[in-house]
């Protein structure tokens, strides 16, 4: 990710809770991500009316373009985008850490947004993000990527 797109996120984010400490009702603040996607095939995909729902998400939203840095692999790429900071910094820089185990959360060293968002009293759900197991604590809710899978798995058994 390019520094003027971690500064334009970083205003985003600040802007979105400052403007939701002084409004009755705070401010929600949605990210949505879909790896592996790309405007170019989701464009067609929306023009021809295939995908209503993440249309109407577009409409009430803000949508863009993620610029990040290569190799483009998942993990230090989405936690990138929710700590600011580069790969060298959170330390999430492959799928595994050497040749051995899958990287976790445990591997991040600096906190994820919604570890500041706990901190400042927000309520965060964190559904599915690369390198989220094993869970954190924080004031809301954490579905880690691997619990997903062992939930898919599980249920494709019964």
């Amino acid at each position: 990710m390019s520094r003027s797109s971690l500064r334009a996120l970083a205003a985003f984010v600040v802007l979105a809770l400052a403007s939701g400490c002084a409004r009755e009702e705070p401010l929600r603040v949605t990210i949505i991500g879909i790896d592996g996607a790309t405007w170019r095939v989701a464009n067609r995909l929306l023009q021809s009316g295939a995908l209503p729902h993440f249309q109407a998400l577009i409409e009430s939203g803000v949508r863009g373009d993620l610029r990040s840095e290569a190799p483009l692999y998942s993990p230090p790429i989405w936690t990138t985008m929710v700590t600011g900071v580069s790969r060298k910094q959170h330390g999430i820089r492959h799928f595994r850490v050497g040749n051995a185990r899958l990287v976790s959360a445990r591997d991040r060293r600096v906190p994820a947004l919604w570890t500041l968002a706990s901190r400042h009293g927000l309520r965060s759900a964190v559904i599915g993000w690369w390198a989220t197991y094993p869970a954190e604590s924080i004031d809301g809710l954490v579905v880690s990527e691997c619990e997903i899978k062992t939930c898919t798995t599980a249920l494709a058994k019964r």
